[in-house]
């Protein structure tokens, strides 16, 4: 069952709710990180970011980037919906802290470091869902 989806040809998990049971980064990305490119998980909405400081969510969003990033494999974006009891600072915050980030310095593998099956879906993915919004697919 571990591996029901990624044998369904799933790449991508989204939304990446990390405090759920068995969600936790370090794990997803030790575990699945190869074979799924997560989308999410880069910030808490529900406890970090309505709840701390600006300061403590840029740091939440870089142990977050330090964790998922490495190898590839991560699209940024927060859990969940922002709800309006967040402070503006902090989705300015959580915004602002990839940009600002040692591991987002690193550059990027270069082609013959992305397997091709890998880079030729992601790709396709990539057109397909500009596609989708743009009314080109």
């Amino acid at each position: 069952m571990r591996f029901a989806l990624i044998d369904a040809g799933v790449e991508i998990l989204n939304p990446v709710q990390t405090s759920a049971r068995y969600m936790e980064p370090e794990r997803l990305k030790r575990e699945f990180g190869r074979d799924v490119t997560f989308w999410g998980g880069g910030c808490d909405t529900q406890m970090v970011l309505p709840g701390a400081t600006p300061q403590q969510v840029r740091e939440h969003v870089r142990r977050r980037l330090e964790i998922l990033m490495p190898g590839g494999g991560f699209v940024f974006s927060q859990v969940h919906n922002v709800m309006a009891d967040v402070p503006p600072e902090n989705v300015v915050a959580m915004l602002e802290a990839p940009s600002n980030s040692a591991a987002t310095e690193r550059p990027p593998p270069s082609l013959g470091q992305v397997t091709g099956r890998r880079l030729v879906r992601r790709k396709t993915l990539i057109r397909r869902c500009a596609g989708r919004h743009t009314g080109l697919g």
